[in-house]
């Protein structure tokens, strides 16, 4: 039979018996022993079993409940239901899911491994059953999660629910709700807020922890007023739910309901007196209340009651907060690193640490804190100010920076190969990082002064503009408010303006420093002595030497003890050459101070422009007995140079001084790794070794480094040299001049250009740029020397060319010339080792160039007299061009009269003949008025013979027009003559006609008569015929009328066309005179050319004579 539940009742089918069952009351449940006797016995289905061992749960008998589901691991179980797969899974899962949940609520470390462990193993027997079970992987996902392993939970909740899209029975709820809390902890609140609400609306009665969930994300993003709501909707449902309450106490502490929030959590202290959560908050309470050992109390007893790492974290910051205000500053340090062990994104910690190291002077690991503060909290404005300041306190700082002082550099040294001054810039990476910083606070609090102030301190070693522009921008915010600022910061705004080249307004800042100090600039009080001294170098930048030197001497009487001034007055005597008194000036400080290094700086950089090896050597080795001192690594780079220099002066010890010299290059680059002098030094070692391949990648990463270090530049254009790549090295030469400004250095590298000029054979490149130096340096008898070789070789390879004229000989004879009257002192010059050239050589080369002179000097006068008989043929054959030019302008001239003479008749001739057409068209045009005036008279003609005249005309009108223009004046003639006898003929036609008519006219006056007679004998007939004959009449005089005007307008037509004719004659004529001036230009032309072409080739033909 079934097993049935009715009501407090369980019914265990008894074996062999289908309609028997055992009943057992569920409210007085027997001891597990016996019911899993009767279990066995019986062989009850597995559910029955789980819902038994359900019912002891319910009733907290956990042991019971516990040895009922263990009975599902017996082997004989295990085979008799090795069917009901469902079943056997269901109890291991809920016996692993109870172990998973004694492990989350275990303080005892293991314990809960125990719990766990006990846990997966009953996961991994279902597992082996069926790996596939959807409520496994739930399991297993809770158990991950509560053991803190979200990436694996979330990948089990995942599986569940991508299963559950193609399946609708899966139990989805568990795997949303195990989503959503992971979703939560990875800090994606929106997601595990949608999950939390797609949970809540597929199930409106679940229980009140999800709806908690529901809270805490939305107190997450920030919607407070939901987060409320939903945390007193849990309380509705439980009003005993501590972490709803603990919800809503966060809400309104945040809403600054203080006292409402700590009732909640006193409440929830109540109910749970071991809630880690709850015993922070007590904690953090009692903090603002200045109850430090209540705060010990409570933090160490949350810190104890949980195993959650955030929690203990934050227990163990609020236990090092409370010591950090007591002072004990140890025991801080201590629960400070517990907390940030437990949760390192817990800044607060890291924000305290650091102030504990700032108060123990530890300022590296102080940066390292607050570095992780920014990290997790980027515009906090408080850490963007600490790390600005703290940031020149590290070490990274200190290795970068030997000096810290606001006043210009007080020495500066230089030798032929290094270049180095006492205040080293700071590394790109350092300055970066402060600049980043401070600029980020400048830009959350534009109006903080002291932003900008340490901003420009920070960059004034780097940016001069920038910095400048930072103090100026301070200084405004401190006018604006009405404060004055301090003398130093407006010596550092003067001493920027004083570097950026804005020399006036830098002089005006320092006077009115020392005029804000109420004394007088001869004063020289105490309180300007930096501001004065400051003026003083900016006097020397300015030129004003005399101002500059009245007030260090000024300085010095009123305190004797300003080594600075000292020091400075030496160098302005060493740059007016006055090197006795430069060391004068460095003595008096030794005197004083025997130990001051600058002064032994500059005393041995003096020995080296003198080229005092020795000296300079002993007084560098005095910086070097001090480690510790800021110039030793100058005094070693000094010495490096000395020992490489020496080799020259004593070619028996080059492998000694070589070894030396390297030595003290790694010195330096032991301290200081990237001091690129030293690795210049360390290169020029490689290369005297022979290694060049290796020397020349060696520059080549030094300058990617430092492109604007000169020594550098110059090495890799040795380099170049030695390899045969001139004109690389030419334009490393040539940009290393323009960099330059030390004189001594520009002398120097001006003597390379020349050299490798002269090496790659341009001669007078070389010549030229010597030509230069020696204007620059006119007692450097080694320019004098090296200008006098290159006029020779220059004039060697003009010697050996096979064109030459007078001009450029000449030339060559006076550059040799001078070439000798330089070499002349030089071969006559004691050889000393001081000397660059070889007296000896010069007078080789004196004798080399009198030999080119002779050679040139006859070569040049024969020249000059080929030149002179050349030039006079050119003369002879000038003139003669000159004559033939002026006979043809005289030929052109007589044939350009007689062609306009013959144009001239030409246009007369043709003006006559338009005048005589004129003439007979006028006489044509009258004979045609007295045939019209005839036709108007009489009757006679016919208008047949009329029309067919006038087509004879018109045809023939044709005729003419379509034949050339050359015949038109001839037909035209002949036309006119035709025309002129036939109106002679017509003339005749109507005299004779008129004459006729008149007899016909007389007749009928006679019949008119003899008509009237019979008229008057019947009147009635006559006046019928006058009336007909009237009419007749006024018929014919219209028609006469219109035949008149037809007349007119034919005799208009023919005059139009008549006129045509004539105008096109004229412009034929105007075309032929065109015709005519183009082909006498044309051949005057021609004509002009072949003479020319004739002079060319007599010219040419002489000179081939010549």
């Amino acid at each position: 039979m079934d097993t049935k539940i009715q009501s407090q009742f369980i019914y265990i089918p008894i074996r062999g018996f289908n309609d028997q069952a055992l009943k057992i009351d569920i409210s007085s449940l027997p001891d597990s022993k016996e019911l899993i006797e009767v279990l066995k016995a019986e062989l009850a289905p597995l559910d029955l079993w789980l819902k038994l061992a359900n019912e002891y749960y319910k009733q907290d008998r956990i042991t019971d409940f516990i040895e009922v589901l263990k009975q599902v691991t017996d082997a004989d179980l295990e085979q008799y239901y090795k069917d009901s797969k469902l079943d056997r899974i269901a109890m291991l899962n809920a016996l692993a899911s109870y172990y998973t949940q004694l492990g989350s609520q275990e303080k005892d470390k293991s314990r809960r491994e125990e719990y766990f462990s006990n846990a997966t193993f009953h996961f991994t027997k279902a597992d082996r059953i069926d790996p596939h079970q959807p409520l496994t992987w739930i399991g297993k996902a809770v158990l991950l999660l509560t053991k803190g392993d979200y990436e694996r939970a979330e990948s089990n909740f995942k599986q569940v629910l991508d299963l559950a899209k193609s399946n609708n029975t899966l139990p989805v709820l568990p795997a949303k709700l195990g989503s959503a809390c992971i979703l939560f902890n990875q800090g994606n609140y929106i997601k595990a807020l949608d999950t939390y609400q797609k949970v809540i609306q597929q199930n409106s009665n679940c229980l009140p922890s999800v709806r908690l969930g529901l809270g805490y994300c939305y107190f997450k993003l920030g919607r407070t007023k939901k987060a409320k709501e939903a945390f007193k909707r849990v309380l509705e449902l439980d009003r005993d739910n501590v972490e709803a309450m603990i919800g809503l106490a966060l809400v309104l502490m945040n809403e600054n309901q203080i006292p409402e929030a700590m009732k909640l959590i006193l409440s929830a202290y109540q109910l749970a007196p071991t809630n880690s959560i709850v015993l922070n908050h007590l904690a953090n309470h009692y903090f603002f209340r200045g109850e430090y050992n209540k705060v010990n109390t409570l933090g160490v007893a949350a810190f104890n009651n949980t195993d959650v790492a955030h929690i203990k974290a934050e227990s163990a910051y609020l236990i090092g907060r409370a010591f950090h205000a007591t002072q004990r500053w140890q025991d801080a340090i201590q629960y400070y690193h517990q907390a940030v062990q437990k949760n390192p994104d817990l800044y607060l910690a890291q924000f305290g640490l650091g102030q504990i190291h700032i108060h123990n002077e530890d300022y590296d690991k102080a940066i390292l804190c607050f570095e992780q503060v920014l990290s997790k909290q980027p515009n906090n404005y408080e850490t963007l100010q600490i790390l600005g300041s703290l940031y020149k306190h590290g070490s990274l700082y200190k290795s970068n920076v030997k000096s810290t002082t606001t006043t210009t550099s007080t020495t500066t040294t230089t030798n032929n190969n290094i270049n180095i001054n006492n205040n080293n810039n700071l590394s790109n990476e350092i300055i970066n990082k402060i600049k980043n910083v401070l600029k980020k606070a400048t830009e959350l609090n534009p109006n903080d002064s002291s932003n900008w102030f340490e901003l420009g301190q920070v960059l004034e070693s780097t940016e001069v503009s920038t910095a400048l522009e930072a103090y100026e921008k301070g200084l405004n915010l401190l006018k604006k408010d009405g404060i004055v600022p301090s003398l130093e910061i407006q010596n550092n705004i003067a001493v920027l303006r004083h570097q950026k080249g804005l020399l006036v307004e830098a002089e005006q800042t320092y006077l009115d420093i020392i005029k804000q100090s109420g004394y007088q600039l001869n004063q020289f009080k105490s309180i300007n002595i930096t501001s004065t001294y400051n003026l003083a170098r900016l006097y020397e930048t300015m030129g004003q030497v005399n101002k500059a030197e009245e007030l260090y001497k000024g300085i010095i009487k009123e305190h004797p003890n300003y080594y600075d001034c000292y020091l400075r007055l030496s160098c302005i005597c060493k740059q007016q050459g006055d090197y006795y008194e430069a060391g004068e000036w460095i003595r008096e400080v030794l005197d004083i101070q025997p130990d001051n290094q600058e002064a032994w700086a500059l005393y041995g950089n003096l020995h080296l422009y003198k080229e005092e090896w020795y000296p300079a050597q002993k007084n560098f080795e005095q910086i070097t007995e001090n480690p510790d001192n800021k110039n030793e690594t100058y005094a070693s780079l000094s010495l490096g140079n000395i020992y490489y220099n020496a080799k020259f002066s004593n070619p028996d010890k080059v492998e000694k001084y070589i070894l030396n010299a390297e030595q003290f290059y790694n010195r330096v680059l032991t301290k200081n790794p990237t001091n690129i002098y030293a690795a210049n030094g360390i290169g020029m070692i490689i290369a005297e070794k022979g290694n060049l391949n290796l020397a020349g990648e060696t520059f080549l990463q030094i300058r990617e480094a430092s492109m604007d270090c000169i020594p550098v530049s110059v090495n890799l254009a040795h380099i170049y040299v030695s390899k045969g790549l001139f004109d690389n090295a030419i334009k490393l030469y040539e940009g290393c001049l323009k960099k330059s400004t030390s004189p001594k250095e520009i002398e120097t590298i001006i003597m390379y250009l020349a050299k490798v000029y002269f090496d790659a054979n341009r001669f007078y490149d070389s010549k030229q740029t010597l030509k230069k130096a020696i204007h620059m340096y006119p007692h450097n008898l080694s320019i004098h020397f090296n200008l006098a070789i290159s006029i020779e070789m220059q004039a060697t390879i003009f010697l050996e060319k096979h064109q030459k004229n007078a001009t450029e000989t000449f030339n060559i004879i006076k550059e040799l010339e001078f070439a000798q009257r330089l070499l002349t002192p030089l071969a006559n010059t004691k050889s000393t080792p001081k000397l660059n050239f070889s007296p000896s050589k010069a007078k080789t080369h004196q004798t080399s160039i009198e030999k080119i002179l002779v050679s040139l000097r006859t070569e040049h006068e024969s020249i000059v007299k080929i030149e002179a008989d050349l030039s006079k043929k050119r003369e002879a054959a000038f003139e003669e061009v000159k004559r033939l030019e002026e006979e043809k302008r005289i030929r052109d001239l007589e044939l350009k009269q007689q062609l306009e003479e013959k144009l001239e008749a030409e246009r007369k001739l043709a003006f006559e003949e338009e005048e005589k057409t004129r003439e007979e068209l006028a006489k044509n045009n009258a004979a045609a008025a007295m045939i019209d005036d005839d036709y108007k008279d009489g009757e006679g003609g016919s208008t047949k013979k009329r029309k067919k005249n006038k087509k004879d005309q018109q045809q023939q009108d044709d005729d003419f027009d379509d034949q050339p223009a050359e015949s038109k004046k001839k037909q035209k003639k002949e036309k006119k003559e035709k025309k002129e006898k036939k109106e002679k003929k017509e003339k005749k036609k109507k005299s004779k006609k008129v004459s006729g008519e008149g007899e016909e006219g007389a007749d009928d006056n006679n019949d008119t008569e003899q008509q009237q007679e019979e008229m008057a004998e019947d009147g009635d007939h006559k006046e019928k015929k006058k009336k007909k004959k009237s009419k007749k009449d006024r018929k014919d005089k219209k028609d006469k009328k219109q035949k008149r005007k037809e007349k007119k307008q034919r005799e208009k037509e023919e005059r139009e066309g008549e006129e045509d004719d004539e105008n096109e004659e004229t412009e034929n004529r105007e075309e032929q005179d065109d015709d005519n001036t183009e082909k006498v230009d044309q051949e005057m032309q021609d004509a002009k050319e072949a003479e020319k072409q004739k002079e060319v080739e007599d010219f040419f033909g002489s000179e081939n004579e010549m």
